[in-house]
């Protein structure tokens, strides 16, 4: 499980690994996720990160990672607080960091100016105020982060429209196993009609399986301000047939600069959460799963989290974060919302839209946490 760090004064160091998923498709039940935003406060912090590359050599971090971006971001930074780490130095302090949630991702490559992603991990940590201690607003964190090699590259393209149940629905295609995701898009939100996926049966015939909701799921609410929530419940149609019921509620959390190698990009942070109810014979099993959606203006997503533990239909079930590489237009990375809403320009469809993306996925081999790698359990 992804920590969160609660620190009041003191120094906890943590190791953790990188995250992602097959974030559009499914939605299955599992253990919830800490990932979500509190308050600001006013005080200040030192946040120190490192990079144990020993430990991640020993835990198959491919050994042309020569250099470690760090980017820090979260409630109370306006931009992102960067540094590089290399094997001469491992460790970096940021003094003065805002109290509240902030997310530390680290990505390995060759060089400083080589934007391939060839390793990742990922963790977050909350400084919090303590108004009994006489040291509040001096809290300090220590984030250790062992590294390891991506899972795999996705990509998702926007195609044309398909008749879903009587519904004109826009089509975004996966390339693994078929899989296709039917969505509706207008001034009030982007729904998720349902999807096809793709699966092995008996480890050889190639099934495709049809997700109906209804209503639609809400992903992404349009027009709504920082704060703002949504609930609804839906149910989920196998192959026509009732299976479930999912409730979700969708949070619109805010604004927030989020530095990848791509670039940096103002985005607009979208939380969900979904409980599963099974109410006949089904794949899913009764739980709660967690997507947090960075949205950026013109482009889409450009950072998903997904904590989904028994989905049968993910790798493994293990939480994944997947990091946007490429796309098949000019990606704008600055600009915001003059409204101070998000608005539908944060999730566009614009037919022969690619996007690639790098997705980490957090194993645990022997009591340490890397990215990808060979896991003799799965």
């Amino acid at each position: 499980m992804k920590k969160i760090l609660m620190i009041r004064a003191a120094t906890i160091p943590v190791v953790a690994g990188l995250t992602m998923l097959p974030w559009l498709v499914g939605c299955g039940g599992g253990g919830g996720s800490s990932l979500s935003q509190t308050a600001a406060g006013t005080g200040r912090g030192a946040l120190t990160v490192s990079v144990d590359f020993p430990a991640s050599r020993a835990a198959n971090l491919p050994p042309e990672v020569q250099t470690v971006r760090i980017a820090v971001s979260g409630i109370g930074l306006a931009t992102p607080l960067t540094a590089v780490l290399t094997p001469d130095k491992e460790t970096t302090t940021f003094s003065a960091v805002p109290v509240g949630l902030k997310q530390v991702l680290a990505t390995g490559h060759t060089t400083a100016s080589d934007d391939t992603i060839l390793a990742g991990a990922f963790n977050e940590v909350e400084i919090v105020e303590d108004a009994d201690a006489a040291t509040a607003g001096i809290q300090s964190a220590s984030v250790e982060l062992v590294m390891g090699p991506p899972a795999h590259v996705s990509k998702l393209t926007v195609g044309g429209t398909k008749d879903i149940g009587g519904v004109s629905a826009t089509v975004m295609l996966g390339d693994t196993l078929q899989d296709e995701m039917y969505f509706l898009r207008d001034d009030t939100g982007l729904r998720q009609v349902g999807e096809s996926e793709a699966h092995y049966a008996g480890g050889a015939a190639l099934l495709t399986q049809q997700r109906l909701y209804s209503p639609p799921l809400l992903r992404v609410p349009f027009g709504v301000a920082p704060g703002h929530i949504s609930q609804q419940t839906s149910n989920v149609l196998v192959d026509g047939l009732l299976k479930e019921q999912v409730a979700s509620t969708v949070k619109f959390v805010g604004f927030e600069t989020l530095a990848l190698p791509l670039g940096t990009f103002h985005t607009a942070r979208v939380e969900i959460a979904r409980e599963v109810t099974p109410i006949a014979r089904s794949r899913q099993t009764p739980g709660t799963d967690t997507t947090v959606f960075w949205l950026a203006a013109g482009v889409g997503p450009v950072a998903v989290y997904e904590d989904d533990q028994v989905s049968t239909l993910q790798d493994g079930g293990l939480p994944r974060l997947s990091l946007l590489t490429s796309t098949t237009f000019p990606p704008p990375t600055a600009g915001s919302s003059t409204s101070g809403l998000l608005t539908p320009e944060y999730f566009p469809l614009n037919a022969g839209a690619g996007l690639t993306f790098v997705d980490l996925v957090k194993r645990e081999l022997g009591g340490v946490v890397v990215s990808g790698g060979s896991d003799p359990a799965i």
